[in-house]
């Protein structure tokens, strides 16, 4: 992506479209290699012709397969690169959910792409397709996670972090979409509950895991957080689960939540 780290970027409703608040922009334009040309979503740049001059193999290419042309769209105070990435064969035959399915497939393998451009600074990639943005943001927020404990720089994904974990990407829409919305909300969840599942027990313990579902549950109305100790697990005759920490100097804790409304 290689821009600066946590960067806004600016969402256009119709087509969808990112841009950058910095001088280089990185575009992601999902096309259907055998699909008829459309209207041009980025000025100067028509993806289905960018494809055709790339050298084509005895196979159709894959979904998520991407070409990337730098330069693109040429730009006298910006460096732009544009990535266009397939849709898979057969794409205009797809219905419904499955087409969708490969759209969120596409879009994520050409957020990875674009990451391995550099190490360093990033910047938020541009996507440009009139698709449903929830697809979009879903695919731009799991495809930019990326787990780590490395102590150099030290890892905001530790629980004792005083630190929020970092956003290589963070996005701005120009009008209010509830799809958008939802699907950022999808994605930040899932990628929370991938880092539950990383983080090893030694790090991740019972106090721990409940104090770190009480700080996210915080301010999310109609939620109720309750942290069970042993005592009550005892008077349950919950042995079993008491007989997991036996071995430890670290109590057991078992954690109720409550949603009260689902609206």
């Amino acid at each position: 992506m290689l821009l600066r780290r946590g960067a806004s970027s600016f969402l256009h409703r119709s087509p969808i479209s990112f841009r950058s608040m910095y001088s280089t922009a990185v575009f992601i334009l999902p096309v259907d290699p055998k699909g008829q040309a459309g209207s041009q979503v980025v000025p100067n740049v028509d993806p289905l012709k960018l494809w055709s001059t790339t050298p084509a193999g005895s196979k159709a290419p894959k979904t998520g397969s991407t070409r990337i042309f730098y330069n693109t769209p040429a730009g006298e105070q910006s460096t732009n690169v544009t990535a266009v990435v397939s849709l898979g064969e057969g794409f205009d035959k797809k219905k419904g959910d499955a087409r969708k399915e490969i759209v969120r497939k596409a879009v994520g393998s050409g957020v990875k792409q674009v990451k391995e451009l550099g190490d360093g600074e990033k910047k938020s990639p541009s996507m440009h397709r009139p698709i449903l943005m929830l697809l979009v943001s879903v695919a731009a927020y799991l495809a930019d996670y990326k787990f780590t404990l490395k102590t150099s720089p030290p890892s905001s994904f530790k629980p004792n972090s005083e630190e929020a974990v970092s956003e290589n990407v963070s996005y701005e829409p120009l009008q209010g979409s509830k799809e958008w919305d939802t699907g950022v909300i999808y994605a930040k969840a899932q990628n929370f509950a991938r880092t539950l599942m990383e983080l090893p027990a030694n790090m991740l313990t019972p106090t721990a895991f409940t104090e770190r579902i009480k700080a996210e549950f915080a301010n999310v109305a109609d939620t109720k957080i309750i942290v069970r100790d042993e005592a009550w697990a005892a008077e349950q005759g919950m042995n079993t689960f008491l007989s997991v920490t036996k071995g430890t100097s670290e109590p057991a804790k078992f954690l109720e939540m409550f949603v009260s409304s689902l609206a």
